[in-house]
């Protein structure tokens, strides 16, 4: 886990975060911590550490891919094409795993 946060550190492209970590980062937090202090007072450190950690898990999304737009790539994801001839599509599987 150290050398996964060590390479997350030093990063400085976009990252997609490993959500166990920072899950269990957060169990630990929550359950090491009591809610409230002496005399039944909040326990806002443990807030303010909840805080830090759930904002550096949103900062790491914040970094945006460089992708180019590209009208072809859209158009396909929009409005993919759609085989409804039954006979081609049985070709087609039978491509994809022959009869036995």
């Amino acid at each position: 886990m150290k050398n996964y946060r060590d390479a997350l550190l030093a990063s400085s492209g976009p990252t997609v975060p490993f959500m166990p970590i920072f899950l269990k980062d957060l169990t630990f937090i929550n359950d090491g911590n009591e809610a409230r202090i002496l005399d039944g007072l909040v326990n806002f450190e443990k807030l303010r550490t909840l805080h830090t950690k759930v904002q550096d898990i949103i900062n790491i999304g914040v970094k945006k891919y460089p992708l180019s737009s590209n009208s072809a790539v859209q158009n396909y994801v929009k409005k993919p094409p759609v085989e409804r001839a039954m006979r081609k599509l049985g070709a087609m599987s039978e491509i994809c795993e022959p009869r036995q």
